[in-house]
């Protein structure tokens, strides 16, 4: 198992946290993570010395400051989704309204009319705080089995194309990730790019996809997932750009 250890290192006139995750499988270099929440993660190979931890902290404060900052921006900008009534909300791209009925004679959970995605809900009752956190689980589970069944429609349609067959094709909750191919050819698609565009999805796909034959990011990995999609480079910025409380920025390899 990694090790984990933390500490505090001074940026500007804050005083930030931040964590060490020792592997063995890390051999020379130390990845540095700053998150959403403009935490520090820093990734070391097992025998890693702290004092090379810190001058690189050190050496990278204007880095870590831009990003902590930018955070902090996208933070004020795009708090993360608690699926109130009225609130807009993404799906496949495009912009929702939800609203929110107490109808016992329709149908319990989500539906899309229009432009505005409803949660029914059969809760008479319930107070505020209880029928928010009922929204919030409809509205993910929702998500959640949406994304299992445009997932599996935009792979089939793209391991046609390619001829590139993952062993399954899994929706994952991942923290920190998008999408993966595992050694076994399983590929984990994020349920969150459910509300990415098609375009977006498609990127991810083919990107985890083109990782069977290269199981890395060498120049033949990024000639063939240019082969399927020539404007990948502008689709992985737009990706980035999404940030959905999960995305880290990356330093170090």
């Amino acid at each position: 198992m990694p090790e984990q250890e933390s500490g505090h290192v001074t940026i500007g006139q804050s005083k930030i946290r931040f964590s060490i995750l020792r592997s063995k499988r890390r051999r020379r270099s130390i990845g540095l993570l700053v998150g959403r929440e403009g935490d520090i993660q820093i990734l070391a190979p097992a025998r890693a010395g702290f004092a090379a931890i810190e001058r690189l902290l050190h050496s990278h404060t204007d880095w870590i400051n831009r990003k902590i900052n930018r955070a902090n921006r996208h933070r004020a900008l795009n708090p993360p989704p608690g699926f109130e009534a009225g609130q807009t909300i993404s799906y496949r791209g495009e912009r929702f309204t939800l609203r929110i009925a107490e109808n016992s004679d329709e149908p319990y959970g989500c539906m899309i009319n229009g432009t505005e995605i409803f949660v029914n809900l059969h809760n008479a009752g319930a107070s505020p705080e209880e029928q928010r956190e009922e929204i919030q689980l409809e509205m993910m589970l929702w998500y959640k089995k949406q994304a299992k069944i445009i997932f599996e429609e935009r792979v089939v349609f793209w391991s046609g194309l390619t001829r590139l067959k993952p062993r399954r094709v899994i929706v994952s909750n991942a923290r920190r990730q998008w999408g993966s191919c595992s050694a076994g050819n399983d590929v984990r698609l994020n349920w969150r790019l459910i509300m990415a565009s098609r375009d977006i999805l498609d990127y991810v796909i083919i990107h985890e996809l083109c990782h069977i034959p290269h199981k890395d990011h060498s120049r033949r990995f990024w000639r063939l997932v240019e082969n399927y999609i020539p404007n990948c480079k502008t689709l992985r910025k737009q990706l980035h750009a999404l940030d959905p409380g999960f995305g880290f920025s990356q330093t170090g390899e």
